[in-house]
């Protein structure tokens, strides 16, 4: 408590003598007496400085800086009497009034610690300095105050301008210097924290549970962790802060995942494409387009499967379906490789469609030996190395950017679109399903081939060209097309067994298996297609298996000498075998067998490679050209027709057998008129590409 004198209470309070009095014999007003008379003979009195402050509704900060601007000496400081009625004796028995009063202690930045009996001992030095510059702050205020009490928040801004801050943190000031005096001046930085490092790292790992608390949810796990131990626990405040503390990398590896993480945070490496060259590399992925499309009944969102060019950045080749597999791959490669020639790598993601078998190979092992030459899939069947991306991580494949484009300037103008996810999906999807308004499938392939071309022949923002433009001068390694629809049939080794070769729950036949019965054979078969395999024996074509039919107890005799001609054949080769073992370790009995044959001609020389320049098409000549070959003079497949008496037999397997016809010739049409097509959208590039290439060399020379 604070004791003034009359004589500053008068100054202090602005009232007159009367008024002290009356308040104080109404006992509103505590006062003091000195048991000691003072020099000039008569007691002196002293009043409670809050007291003054309640009586005259002033504020106690104002009074206490009106005071210290009196320049007097120092006011006792008596211990609190909250405890004790206003009637109350005198509690400073032992302080000596005739004693002279000391100065008050001035405070300065140097001085450091006071005595112990000063409620400053634990401020340091620049704690102090602050202090006081801010009180010298607030004292300006209240004296500005005092004489225009009206203008408050025009002083506060006013002064605020003039020190160099805001008029908020001088309102700060007022407030802290009213709660706690000359201390509540002094700034707080650097104190010790009041949450123990226990419960701020319970803190932290509560709150980077992977089930994504909130923090409210947070706190009151930990109070009720703090309610169990019986310490203090931390207000909402403290564990928001604690949170923010941490770095967001961290939070967001630890509560959304480690693919989360390496979207925003993970070190990437940025790759530049142009050392490689024209048709060297090809990027391939799936994608599944933001739209519906009506099919048979149904509405189903169209695959797309494309095959893009990182040197140029040309969509090379492209396959539209409902369902992505390694066929939808090998069929777009297919395109591909036949519109742009044969790449020397594939750089391709890690789903098992692109690692299967079909595309990839298989590696067989028998003993010591290694059969990798005969399983390598499309992609080693024509000589292209395989370059698998980082998994899980979309921004390894380049054409991913090329997706986006496409769903932003294609996806988007077709009826049906849906948006990429349910959170944009708009309100017009089901207003069209319901009209009508959807596509069919077959009608995508025609607007998706017209944006392809476009994007194609427009300029590149990154390459400053069209990305066909620098295939003019490219040299083109296209396979033969009959290897390549051999090399993207299905493969799989198989047994022969006695009645067949068993696949698919069917039984295939062919004169020429009654020579491998028990061998392991390769077949090859189109998967729309099953009515008939391909056999390779021993990397050779063997024959064309089509399926059996089963005999009955009314067979014919045509197929019965049929089969007593094919067991004949057998047995007749199990016993030339010893023979034919003699004569290929037997020179002499080698050219005993030969006495009589014409010798063949001898070979001509082989023209010499025809040298590529630039521009060219290069003919590729694969290892399996001559098994294609094979393959494609085979005479159709005659059936095997059921006996004469059983009828319903017979017109079963002529219904069969023309269905297959009727399935064949519909493909073969498709296949054409995709054909016609493709050439009649090649030559039109072809005449728009020498249009422009005119219209710039006219310009050129406008120019000169």
């Amino acid at each position: 408590m604070i004791l003034v004198t009359k004589a500053e209470a008068i100054a202090l309070t602005g009232h007159s003598e009367n008024w002290i009095k009356r308040h104080r014999r109404a006992k509103r007003l505590r006062f003091y007496d000195e048991k000691q008379p003072s020099t000039g003979g008569s007691a002196q009195r002293f009043y409670w400085l809050e007291d003054l402050a309640i009586l005259s509704g002033r504020d106690l900060s104002s009074l206490q800086i009106q005071l210290h601007a009196l320049c007097r000496p120092s006011i006792p400081q008596i211990p609190s009497l909250s405890s004790v009625p206003p009637p109350a004796p005198p509690l400073m028995a032992d302080h000596d009034p005739a004693a002279p009063l000391s100065p008050a202690p001035v405070i300065e930045p140097s001085a450091g610690a006071v005595e112990e009996a000063t409620p400053f001992t634990e401020l340091t030095g620049w704690q102090l300095e602050k202090a006081n510059a801010r009180l010298a702050i607030v004292q300006a205020v209240l004296d500005r105050s005092a004489a225009e009490p009206k203008r408050k928040t025009a002083i506060i801004r006013e002064v605020a301008a003039a020190h160099g801050f805001s008029p908020s943190t001088v309102s700060n000031y007022l407030r802290a210097y009213r709660e706690g005096d000359y201390r509540g001046l002094c700034p707080q930085w650097g104190r010790r924290p009041s949450t123990g490092a226990d419960i701020k790292g319970l803190i932290e790992e509560t709150y980077l549970d992977p089930k994504q608390p909130s923090k409210k949810v947070v706190q009151e796990r930990i109070a009720a962790h703090c309610a169990e131990g019986r310490i203090p626990a931390p207000n909402y405040s403290t564990v928001r802060r604690i949170c923010a503390k941490i770095p967001r990398s961290v939070v967001t590896f630890r509560r959304e995942g480690r693919k989360a993480w390496a979207l925003t945070y993970e070190p990437i490496l940025r790759r530049d494409y142009a050392d490689l060259a024209v048709g060297e590399m090809f990027c391939g992925d799936h994608r599944e387009l933001d739209f519906f499309v009506k099919v048979g009944g149904k509405i189903q969102r169209p695959w797309l499967t494309a095959w893009m060019d990182l040197r140029t950045r040309l969509v090379v080749g492209w396959h539209l379906g409902l369902a992505p597999n390694s066929r939808t791959i090998a069929l777009a490669f297919h395109h591909a490789v036949l519109a742009c020639g044969r790449p020397a790598f594939v750089y391709i993601d890690n789903g098992k469609d692109y690692k299967s078998h079909a595309l990839n190979g298989r590696e067989v092992v028998h003993g010591r030996i290694q059969y990798d030459a005969e399983t390598q899939g499309v992609f080693g069947g024509i000589g292209t190395g395989v370059i698998h991306a980082l998994p899980y991580a979309a921004r390894s494949k380049p054409i991913e950017r090329w997706f986006r484009n496409l769903s932003d300037r294609f996806d988007r103008e077709q009826p049906g679109w849906c948006g990429r996810n349910t959170m944009l999906r708009p309100e017009k999807l089901a207003r069209e399903i319901k009209s009508g308004a959807l596509l069919t499938l077959d009608e995508v392939p025609a607007k998706l081939a017209a944006f392809i071309a476009a994007y194609n022949a427009r300029e590149h923002s990154e390459l400053k060209c069209a990305p066909a433009s620098l295939w003019e001068h490219a040299t083109k390694e296209i396979p033969d097309a009959r290897t390549l629809t051999l090399l993207l049939m299905k493969s799989k080794p198989t047994r022969v067994w006695n009645d067949g070769i068993h696949l698919h729950t069917m039984r295939y036949w062919a004169s020429e298996l009654s020579g491998v019965i028990g061998e392991t054979v390769e077949v090859r078969y189109d998967p729309l297609d099953v009515s008939r395999l391909y056999v390779f024996h021993q990397r050779a074509l063997l024959c064309e298996a089509a399926t059996a039919i089963t005999g009955s107890m009314k067979t014919g005799e045509a197929q019965i000498l049929q089969k007593a001609k094919e067991r004949k054949a057998a047995r007749a080769r199990v016993q030339r075998y010893p023979d034919d073992i003699r004569i290929l370790h037997d020179p002499a009995e080698a050219l005993r067998v030969a006495v009589g044959v014409r010798p063949a001609p001898p070979a001509l020389p082989p023209p010499p490679p025809a040298v590529a320049t630039r521009g060219d098409v290069v003919r590729l000549v694969l290892p399996t050209d001559g098994a294609a070959r094979a393959v494609a003079a085979l005479p159709a497949p005659v059936p095997v027709e059921a006996p004469a008496t059983d009828p319903w037999l017979r017109a079963e397997v002529a219904e069969a057998v023309e269905a297959c016809r009727q399935r064949l010739r519909l493909e073969t049409e498709e296949r054409q008129q995709q054909r016609l097509e493709d050439e009649a959208a090649a030559e039109r590039y072809a005449q728009e590409q020498r249009r422009q290439l005119k219209l710039v060399r006219q310009a050129q020379g406008g120019g000169a």
